[in-house]
């Protein structure tokens, strides 16, 4: 996933988080983070985005229906397990997909 694990409540939500929660992939077409943008979800809300060229790849197959996809969490750190320096959580999402 991409940064901004920081923001809008994020890092509390990620606190919960463990390896091989479901996530869900939302497409925000109109993110101002771009046109491609798509959100990694939990039950409890917006954990963050993917990388920008992960979104590139599968936003038009999510748009035109072409794909399923499994995801979920393969690694966390919340921030509260970081170091004092650090700013950000780290989340990684495993995503496999299938064409229809």
């Amino acid at each position: 996933m991409s940064t901004a694990t920081q923001y809008n409540g994020r890092l509390d939500r990620i606190e919960s988080v463990k390896v091989g929660d479901t996530v869900v992939l939302i497409r925000e077409p109109n993110s101002e983070w771009g046109e491609n943008t798509i959100d990694v979800r939990t039950t409890n809300g917006l954990i963050g985005y993917l990388d920008p060229e992960i979104c590139n790849i599968l936003a038009p197959l999510l748009d035109e229906n072409r794909i399923v996809y499994t995801a979920s969490v393969a690694r966390v750190v919340p921030l509260s397990k970081r170091s004092r320096h650090c700013k950000t959580a780290v989340v990684s999402v495993t995503i496999k997909v299938f064409y229809k």
